[in-house]
């Protein structure tokens, strides 16, 4: 048998539906909603942190190979570089809040921290080190100073673009990370006592 279908008229909710109505939260409530949503955060940040942080080890390692095989200066400034993005992906912590850039130490897609000198400089300053390493590997490749030790270099060569690529990357994640802003969600909340 086929069954018919049908159609109803589309009503607006009325003020006197009282199941349309929101549940209404008590200021404990929302207070424990923000604390779950900072710690939720918290822990998220702090294990993309960890997780790429084990990423970024590994073209450090590589980088360490090669320094030990043909040790040049541009291979020691790509582990430093690279050393330097690991460290500022986990210890450094990301900036919060307003991302407009017109406030101080803020805007800076998470490139600076906000203690001492070490977080505030040692990411901009590893972005100037990662263009250098990248510029040496050019001109070194340009040179033609691919032979080392009487062999060609092919894999090597390419390995001082490696602290630009994975700066990039971690600029990106950095900026990905940035704590959630909950002070206009805090702003939001309303007097409401519970029973």
């Amino acid at each position: 048998m086929v069954r018919a279908r049908l159609r109803t008229a589309f009503h607006y909710p009325s003020d006197s539906d009282s199941d349309s109505l929101p549940a209404h939260m008590d200021e404990e409530e929302q207070e424990a909603l923000l604390h779950l949503f900072r710690q939720t955060d918290t822990s998220t940040n702090e294990l993309y942190s960890t997780l790429f942080s084990l990423l970024f080890v590994l073209p450090a390692m590589y980088s360490l190979l090669i320094l030990l095989r043909s040790p040049t200066l541009v291979s020691f400034l790509t582990l430093s570089s690279l050393g330097i993005t690991v460290y500022t992906v986990k210890f450094i912590p990301v900036l919060g809040g307003d991302t407009s850039w017109g406030s101080e130490g803020e805007g800076d897609m998470g490139i600076r921290g906000r203690g001492g000198p070490i977080e505030k400089f040692l990411p901009v300053l590893n972005g100037v080190l990662a263009v250098v390493v990248g510029l040496g590997t050019y001109v070194q490749k340009s040179k033609g100073d691919g032979i080392v030790n009487g062999r060609e270099m092919k894999l090597e060569a390419w390995a001082g673009y490696l602290p630009l690529v994975v700066y990039t990357m971690s600029l990106i994640v950095r900026y990905s990370m940035t704590p959630i802003d909950l002070s206009e969600l805090e702003k939001t909340k309303y007097k409401y006592k519970g029973a």
